[in-house]
């Protein structure tokens, strides 16, 4: 008996402990509860958010497409303007939209002034790769080997793109009949 008679002393001093702690801290414990409910409402508003953006930019993105048989100056406008977004999947599509549009029209000095103007770095290493690929492939015919060996970039590790990259070597080195050094890169 005298041990019940203990545990419900301590329940007792347990909970005066625990009601004064409360007391103390009323305001601090209920700012926790709320900014724990808020938090993740608040991320989930972020995320819708960005959501909309990027399908605005798709929607343009697909609107200069569509406009490109009707009113090409309009599409190049988008184009141009969507080049300057942080999102690093449209600013490339755009990019590369636009250069083939000069290629097209055979505007080489254009889509080579789009591709060196690329204001926005890309995050990602192939996207540059990419990039570097394309100016190659504008700039072949007047490349030196020292032009073409910092575009392509060969001796990196980690590469995507080693098999475009060694038969854009190769080709340049077989077009200045190099074959020792074409040969080499096979």
């Amino acid at each position: 008996m005298k041990k019940e008679i203990d545990i419900a002393i301590e329940d007792e001093l347990l909970k005066d402990k625990l009601l004064k702690f409360y007391d103390r801290n009323k305001k601090k414990i209920i700012f926790f509860l709320i900014v724990l409910i808020f938090i993740p409402i608040f991320f989930q508003l972020i995320i819708y958010f960005q959501d909309k953006k990027n399908e605005k930019l798709i929607a343009e993105y697909l609107r200069a497409e569509m406009l490109l048989d009707k009113n090409s100056e309009e599409s190049i406008k988008i184009l141009n303007n969507l080049i300057l977004n942080k999102n690093t999947t449209i600013a490339s599509l755009s990019a590369n939209k636009l250069v083939d549009i000069y290629i097209q029209k055979k505007n080489y000095n254009l889509a080579l002034k789009t591709i060196s103007e690329l204001k926005h770095q890309f995050k990602k290493e192939y996207l540059s790769d990419l990039i570097n690929i394309k100016k190659t492939l504008l700039l072949f015919d007047s490349l030196n080997e020292a032009e073409i060996l910092s575009l392509i970039k060969i001796d990196q590790k980690t590469n995507i793109f080693i098999n475009i990259k060694k038969k854009l070597l190769y080709d340049f080195y077989i077009k200045n009949n190099q074959s020792k050094k074409a040969n080499q890169i096979l």
